[in-house]
């Protein structure tokens, strides 16, 4: 092979590699797009518990949604029973989720009295529900626990879309 016709393909494979990066690094400016905002729901034992939202985004990557939150009962929950957040206003499907689906990882803090860290579980389409260390029940039966005001839940998680 003569000099020229090597430059030649040097400089072809040159550029191809240089427009892959190019796509590559537009790739990942798609990936950092904006966060949404969205309004979650507290609730224990299927009852709405009045809540601030410090907090609350979702990112869609792919395939993927990554959830983050922060927000505190602002007084009593009328109800006993399981710790939900309700996060229907993610316009997303799930792929996958169940009962014991855990999708991330979340701090329930009984103020005053105690911190949980718990698994985050996708149990439906729209609803997150706790589980904490060796409990044989989910946050709010096991360990019992019933919101009050003050009382914040923070969580991080992501799962698939459809």
């Amino acid at each position: 092979m003569d000099d020229r016709l090597l430059l030649e393909v040097i400089r072809t494979l040159s550029e191809r590699i240089h427009a892959l990066e190019v796509r590559e690094n537009l790739s990942l400016l798609n990936m950092q797009s904006d966060w949404t905002t969205f309004t979650p729901t507290l609730l224990q034992g299927g009852v709405v518990v009045p809540a601030v939202v410090s907090y609350c985004r979702y990112k869609k990557v792919g395939k993927t949604v990554i959830v983050s939150l922060h927000l505190s009962a602002t007084a009593a929950s009328p109800n006993a029973g399981n710790i939900d957040i309700g996060v229907a206003g993610i316009p997303f499907t799930p792929v996958m989720y169940g009962s014991y689906f855990c999708v991330g990882s979340a701090l329930i803090v009984d103020a005053g009295v105690t911190h949980h860290s718990c698994s985050a579980l996708l149990i439906n389409t729209n609803t997150i529900r706790f589980h904490s260390g060796s409990a044989s029940n989910f946050m709010g039966l096991a360990p019992a626990m019933t919101l009050a005001a003050s009382d914040v839940v923070s969580l991080t998680a992501m799962w698939l879309v459809l």
